[in-house]
């Protein structure tokens, strides 16, 4: 009995130097799969609307000022800014000149750009620009290996946001078979998305004005896909169950929110590191 426990040991003993190097195996794997997620320097990409259907595109912009007019409503009686008759006039006044006045070459005019720059291995900023580079929002810092963001870096003692992906349903991915395309250098797959994106509801007891029921919007996507990047991080995408296995270089999205048009997203800079 005693030989069968020795016998026992040695065996459980082997079995857990291998299983160690395993482990160490796997663990290096792991790391060098993490490391291998950061192999960008700066991306950008490029957005610019294209009307599809004109009276679509109308409708569907005055339903989005509709929408926030309670909220600028809101605003004006919690700041005491102007009284509600007046912001209804002059909001009114806005909405007969944008609507009366598009056209694809006003729209041409408000082309945006989203940038990503990694300042290391840990951090990463991003901020918009017009195409001239002019400056449309302040920078934002990502700590992508604890998925936090705050707004000035380096960091002491700011308070940490978290970063939020898109909350999605009804999820539906569909690859283009035996269509590629050389983007960059990067070969890429074509893919049909589409989901529904949920708006949380908003509810500020102190503040009801700004108070908003719960959205959803449908989106499709089509887009060229590399699997070169590996990242969950991306300027324009924030569907984390796509970025799991794919990174878009180039989209056109089409949706509720911009009906009448489609808006496309095209890689303007990518510098690898």
């Amino acid at each position: 009995m005693t030989k069968v426990f020795m016998i026992i040991n040695y065996i459980t003993k082997k079995l857990n130097k291998k299983m160690k190097k395993i482990n160490n195996i796997v663990l290096a794997l792991v790391f060098c799969n993490l490391s291998a997620q950061i192999n960008l320097k700066h991306i950008s990409f490029k957005q610019k609307d294209s009307i599809t259907d004109k009276e679509l595109y109308k409708k569907g912009l005055i339903k989005s000022i509709e929408k926030i007019k309670p909220l600028i409503d809101g605003m004006g009686k919690a700041f005491e800014l102007e009284k509600k008759e007046d912001i209804d006039i002059k909001i009114q006044k806005e909405v007969d000149s944008i609507v009366n006045n598009i056209s694809q070459k006003e729209i041409d005019k408000d082309i945006r750009v989203f940038h990503f720059e990694y300042i290391d291995n840990r951090v990463l900023k991003r901020w918009e620009t017009k195409e001239n580079g002019e400056i449309l929002t302040y920078p934002i810092y990502l700590d992508h290996t604890k998925g936090k963001e705050y707004y000035n870096y380096p960091r002491e003692n700011e308070e940490e946001y978290k970063y939020s992906f898109k909350k999605i349903k009804n999820l539906h991915i569909e690859i283009i078979k035996h269509k590629t395309k050389i983007i960059n250098g990067l070969k890429c797959l074509k893919l049909l998305v589409s989901y529904t994106e949920i708006i949380e509801a908003k509810d500020y007891p102190e503040f009801p004005e700004f108070n908003a029921p719960e959205e959803h919007i449908d989106v499709k996507l089509e887009m060229w896909v590399t699997k070169d990047i590996k990242t969950l991080y991306h300027p324009i995408l924030k569907i984390k169950e796509v970025l799991e296995s794919f990174y878009p270089l180039e989209i056109n999205e089409s949706s509720d929110a911009i009906n009448g048009s489609i808006r496309k997203y095209t890689l303007k800079e990518i510098i690898k590191t």
